[in-house]
């Protein structure tokens, strides 16, 4: 009995503790609130790890003594949180450890891989980093951020400051081919308008840049691959709403920047010399100035001399800039709006979003509107079957009303009068005919730009709806096979609605009304339909996928497959309908096209028919792929990929019609050598690829091309010959070495990467003389395989962590470097060389983006003209300009420099202390040169309607001795395009091209409901950003903005404010 007692007792007491010992429950999410699945938790007494769950929750046993839980998760900062009896709940919140860079995956649109496995060259930029920017555009979010991707905006000329910059990854490859990367959104190549995609539903942006990243998309990915994934929703989770919010501002543009004007009363001067000269024809078919105009009232007697001296008086006091900001400029406002719901259960996933964009552009009348809606949903329906399938929809809607500065009218013109009524500008025949035309039975022939703006409507929309679906099913574990189709379909028109009594219409039927007062042209609204382009593409692609790990020391992967794809691009043409009745929308095209009937003030015309004709255009590819990587010991990693392209603008020979390309690769992680010793650096891996890819040029095939057009005389169509087709076409190819040093020190202080590359491109497209007996019109529509070309740089990144802990600093350098080089033409270059500085024209041994200019040897101290050399001796002779220039050999050219930077890169900053951050951005570019503009001798007198002012025209040789503080020659009082046209693209007005800027700066304040409980939502967020805040410093003397060369002003100031939040 006392054994059966005591036996007892011991079981009570020794389970007492145990019934005691409750469980500690908690969740561990990333600072964005979503769970972190996997996620190791440790006791620290005794050593227990658990995992937490697929939905961030776990449960352990509660210690009674004090006690350490450490949580660990892959490319998250570990956290030790300290616990004792009393502890019931806790809430984790793992930041991102911004050093661990080898733990992203980078997705190449047909396989993901951890970085720490890729040979290739990559970088992948994320979803937060991707929002810093506020752009409506996803790919201007790329700039500064993303290592070797230049924007060049060289090209970008007038007010078209935001236009679609030349994108370069890593150099050219091509000489006279598209040179923009290839766009892939979800894992297929996109036909669509990039612009047309919300930035709110893109998860990250991947970019491959070498051989073995790229060489998996074949002939199109010579010129690199932008990868964009859009956001999906995760098994697991529960329902994620978030709503963001920006209102961006632009100032209006600066109309003082340019240099091409000259004050009112210099102006007038210059037109009073010219009218006492007799410069100026006066008949009703001849546009005058308004400033002669009134001479000539003066010189007539039609005007008494206090009211010409009032009125001239007037004229130096107006500067039509200022008038232009005033009425026809606006500061832009952009609204964008996003909603999205995403979540998902243990077998079902969904998506779901919604944007709308608003534009007020800086031109009053512009505007824009941007609808983009997306759905997508996965469904395990067996075990290792997947299916997804997802739709977008875009609209676009555009207004084109505004009007824009009026080059075209003088500086001393106003929009409106004294009283501040819209006033008339004259730019087609003198004011005096233009001010008779009621007097003749005519409509009113005045031009109002102000009236303009509300009596036209300019409109153009487009649409665009994108479907992907997918089945991927995984069997015998480690084997996945996927089926996956996109259909994408597009379509994009416009019209333009002329009032009756806008001065389209007045102007048009009054120009077709004879003598007899009868109008050909119905005085009512004009509506022009025009031409409506759409397209559809289908893409499909057949992949197996094998991937398994071996003992912890072998790891494979190997993937292959098919692909399909078809492009089809449609232009339908459009209608003019006149008598157009805007209330009930009718109006008729039936009018006599074919007459030519008498106009005024002279000769004769038909009426435009407004008709084109139809075209259509069929691209077909086939494509098979295969991909294989091997790692042994995490430590070597070898990679291969073969690509076969093939298509139908290509040869008729079998060899030419499809290309073979293909790459390989490894990588050695140094650092984990038994004999690498180097503790400050606990990583470095070396890694090196070597491989193909192509480009084509869809303008061009072995196919015979005609174009159809309708003539004008007899409303007959007939056709052109453009291309007499070429049997022998072939893809380019580019062949791409790379070697790049990835490294980490101590403690992930500082880490970076260092690459070089060389790229060798061959049968590059290039256009070629044709015999003038084929009829082809033009040799720019006929191009052969002619060329080579040679491509060399590097990209260097260095990330540092300055501070951590409750305040952190992360700073961001980057710097590229890229050259190029012309090595082979199959054929000399037959021009002259004077072409070389008006155009862009290959030469062997020369780099593509060569600036060619005429040898600048001075003004001359006797009359201040520039100094050229005619058979050994210099001379000044305005006469002998023309044959100079016409005269010059190749060698005799000046090579100035190239016009794209080949030195480029960016400073970012990012600092935090608690929920506030700091982000600011410099980018920089060097080594490159300009061509600005000047005025050259004569330019005044050169064209009387419009002609070429500059402020340079203060800065004129007057007198010996100014040669030396001046290279703007003196005036001659004459025009001539010889002597203008030699110094126009002279050496003296190259300027260089070397900047640097504050591109952007962002603030922001976020609170999540892990910091501050009693919050209703799981983290809301208020930011302000700024962009073109400034040149920091730039090379040149002569204030230009060289990112901007040819335009009328510089991109304005922005600024934005936003709201996000999501529950």
């Amino acid at each position: 009995m006392k054994t059966a007692i005591t036996f007892t007792l011991f079981i009570l007491f020794s389970c007492g503790p145990v019934a005691a010992q409750e469980l500690l429950s908690g969740n561990v999410t990333d600072k964005e609130g979503d769970p972190l699945p996997q996620t190791s938790v440790q006791l620290l007494g005794n050593g227990r790890t658990i995992r937490v769950t697929a939905s961030g929750n776990f449960s352990i046993r509660r210690p009674q003594a004090p006690d350490s839980l450490l949580f660990t998760h892959v490319g998250y900062l570990s956290k030790t949180v300290p616990i004792d009896a009393g502890t019931k709940t806790l809430r984790i919140v793992l930041e991102v450890d911004p050093g661990m860079l080898q733990e992203v995956e980078v997705n190449t649109g047909y396989y993901a891989v951890p970085r720490e496995r890729a040979t290739g060259s990559f970088t992948h930029i994320d979803n937060e980093l991707l929002n810093r920017s506020v752009s409506p555009n996803i790919l201007d979010r790329l700039e500064g951020i993303t290592s070797g991707l230049l924007f060049d905006r060289s090209n970008l000329s007038g007010e078209d400051i935001n236009g679609k910059p030349r994108l370069r990854v890593r150099g050219l490859s091509t000489i006279e081919a598209d040179s923009e990367p290839l766009i892939v959104v979800d894992n297929f190549p996109f036909e669509g308008d990039v612009n047309t995609i919300d930035p709110n539903d893109v998860e990250s942006v991947t970019v491959l840049k070498d051989a073995a990243a790229a060489s998996i998309w074949g002939a199109r990915a010579g010129n690199g691959v932008i990868v964009i994934t859009t956001k999906h929703g995760r098994y697991n989770q529960p329902a994620r709403i978030s709503f963001n919010s920006n209102i961006n501002v632009v100032a209006k543009p600066d109309l003082f920047y340019s240099q091409q004007y000259l004050p009112a009363a210099t102006v007038m001067d210059i037109q009073k010399e010219l009218f006492e000269r007799g410069a100026y024809r006066e008949d009703d078919r001849t546009f005058l100035p308004g400033y002669v105009e009134l001479l000539i009232k003066q010189r007539d007697g039609l005007i008494a001399d206090n009211d010409f001296n009032a009125a001239e008086n007037a004229m130096k006091q107006t500067d039509l800039r200022r008038q232009s900001l005033q009425y026809l400029y606006q500061p832009a406002i952009t609204q964008q709006y996003g909603l999205s719901v995403r979540g998902g259960s243990e077998r079902y996933s969904y998506s779901f979003s919604g944007g709308y964009n608003r534009n007020r552009g800086v031109s009053v009348g512009n505007g824009d509107e941007r609808i983009n809606v997306g759905m997508q949903n996965s469904y395990k329906a067996l075990e290792g079957l997947e299916i997804t399938g997802a739709i977008w929809y875009t609209k676009q809607s555009d207004k084109n009303n505004g009007r824009g500065h009026l080059k075209a009218a003088s500086i001393y013109e106003g929009l409106v009068d004294e009283n501040g009524n819209p006033r008339s500008i004259i730019s087609r025949y003198r004011s005096s005919y233009h001010e008779r035309a009621e007097e003749s039975g005519l409509l009113d022939w005045m031009e109002r730009p102000l009236d303009e703006i509300r009596l036209n409507d300019s409109r153009t929309s487009a649409q665009t709806v994108r479907f992907n679906g997918a089945v991927n099913y995984t069997f015998l574990r480690d084997v996945k096979a996927a089926l996956s189709y996109q259909y994408l379909v597009s379509e994009s028109g416009g019209s333009e609605y002329h009032d009756k009594e806008s001065y389209y219409v007045r102007d048009l039927v009054n120009r077709f009304t004879g003598e007899a007062g009868n109008r050909v042209i119905p005085y009512n609204g004009i509506m022009d339909y025009n031409a409506t382009s759409g397209g559809q593409a289908h893409s499909g692609r057949l992949q197996l996928n094998y991937s398994k790990s071996f003992r912890d020391k072998h790891a494979v992967s190997v993937l292959g497959g098919a692909e399909v794809r078809q492009t089809i691009t449609r232009l339908t043409p459009g209608v003019t309908l006149y008598n157009f009745d805007k209330d009930v929308w009718t109006g008729t095209g039936q009018l006599d096209h074919s007459t030519w009937f008498p106009t005024r003030p002279s000769g004769s015309s038909s009426i435009a028919a407004g008709v084109g004709l139809p075209d259509k255009t069929t691209n077909r590819y086939l494509s098979y792929f295969g991909n294989g990587s091997y790692t042994f010991l995490e430590r070597y990693t070898m990679s291969t990929s073969m690509r076969w392209d093939g298509s139908n603008l290509l040869g008729v020979k079998a060899n030419q019609r499809g290309t073979l390309l293909w790459s390989a690769g490894g990588s050695w992680e140094i650092s984990q050598e038994p004999f690498y010793r180097l503790s400050a650096f606990p990583y470095v891996r070396l890694r090196t690829t070597y491989g193909s890819a192509g480009n084509i040029d869809k303008t061009q095939s072995h196919y015979p091309t005609i174009s159809l057009n309708t003539n004008g005389y007899t409303s007959l169509t007939y056709a052109n010959l453009t291309s007499p087709g070429n049997p022998s076409l072939r893809w380019e190819r580019v062949n791409t070495l790379n070697v790049g040093l990835d490294w980490r020190t101590k403690q992930q202080r500082v880490n970076g990467s260092i690459e070089y590359y060389t790229k060798w491109a061959n049968h590059l497209l290039g256009s070629d003389l044709v015999d003038p007996t084929l009829g082809i019109p033009t040799s720019q529509s006929y191009k052969v395989n002619y060329g080579s070309l040679k491509t060399v740089g590097w990209d260097i990144q260095l990330n540092t962590r300055n501070l951590t802990g409750a305040l952190s600093w992360n700073t961001t350098a980057m710097l590229s470097y890229s050259r190029n080089e012309i090595t082979h033409l199959t054929r000399p270059v037959l021009r002259y060389a004077y072409e070389f500085v008006t155009k862009s024209i290959p030469e062997v041994g020369k780099s593509v983006d060569l600036l060619y200019a005429t040898p600048w040897n001075g003004l001359s101290a006797d009359n201040g003209l520039p100094v050229v050399y005619v058979d050994g001796k210099p001379t000044t002779e305005v006469s002998a300009y023309t044959n100079y220039v016409l005269g010059l050999s190749y060698d005799e050219l000046a090579k100035v420099g190239v016009t794209v930077p080949p030195f480029f890169g960016s400073l970012r900053n990012n600092i935090q202390w608690k929920g506030i951050k700091l982000d600011f951005l410099i980018t920089y570019n060097f080594g490159h040169v300009f061509r600005r503009t000047s005025m050259s001798p004569g330019d005044e007198y050169l064209n009387l309607l419009i002609p070429r002012y500059h402020m340079d025209y203060f800065k004129r040789w007057e007198k010996p001795g100014d040669e030396r503080f001046t290279d703007v020659p003196a005036a001659i009082g004459v025009s001539d395009l010889g002597i203008s046209d030699y110094y126009r693209y002279s050496a003296a007005l190259i300027d260089k091209g070397d900047v640097i800027r504050l591109r952007d700066i962002g603030v922001s304040y976020t609170l999540n409901k892990n910091t501050f409980s009693r919050l209703p939502f799981r983290s809301i967020s208020l930011s302000l950003y700024a962009r073109n805040l400034g040149i920091l410093w730039r090379a040149n003397k002569s204030g230009v903005d060289p990112e901007f060369p040819s335009a009328d002003y510089p991109a304005p100031r922005s600024f934005a404010l936003g709201l996000q939040f999501s529950i």
